[in-house]
């Protein structure tokens, strides 16, 4: 039997001919498989599904890629003619069914780490906002003039307290001494 096998290429600058090792590299990967040990055990389990009249016979798969085309050459050899071409048609599918697995575990995988990468990026941004409210309570203009009027009412009763003192000082330094004695003397001093 022969299976046409096609991908969807989306890359706008990049032409068929510069693709050409990946494109290897993917008929290969499809080619395993086909071989591997998944598709050919599905393939077996579908044949028994199908066909319970047929008796399992032992069967080779090989599989080969038709030079310059996504075609490939499924050649099922077998001891059973009737069991074989079941064979070789449930391998077809099977095939088939594995690949939308593969697919679907991939998107599976993909959207695994779309939200991890979603609930990391949802902390950071609730980090963000965070440091910003903080940056703004710190620094809003309002509370920034408050405690300023704050320090500046602070600042003025000290400046009153220094010209207290100052004028004390004066009062002290005119008095003689006996004044001055006279003055811690009293009770009111």
């Amino acid at each position: 039997g022969q299976m046409i096998v096609n991908f969807k290429l989306s890359t706008p600058t990049t032409s068929l001919a510069t693709f050409s090792p990946e494109w290897n590299n993917f008929l290969g990967t499809e080619a395993a498989v086909m071989q591997n040990d998944r598709v050919p055990a599905r393939a077996e389990q579908l044949v028994r599904d199908l066909k319970p009249n047929l008796a399992p016979s032992l069967t080779f798969l090989k599989v080969s890629l038709i030079p310059k085309t996504t075609l490939f050459a499924l050649e099922a050899i077998g001891s059973d003619a009737a069991y074989t071409q079941a064979y070789l048609d449930a391998v077809m599918d099977a095939y088939l069914q594995v690949r939308q697995e593969m697919k679907e575990e991939t998107a599976d995988s993909y959207i695994i780490g779309m939200r991890r990468e979603l609930v990391r990026l949802q902390k950071e941004l609730a980090r963000g906002d965070q440091l910003q409210y903080e940056f703004q309570s710190s620094n809003n203009i309002v509370v920034l003039e408050e405690q300023g009027g704050k320090a500046s009412s602070y600042l003025v009763e000290l400046d009153n307290q220094l010209a207290k003192l100052r004028t004390d000082r004066n009062l002290v330094r005119s008095l003689s001494l006996d004044q001055n004695l006279e003055l811690q003397r009293s009770p009111a001093g």
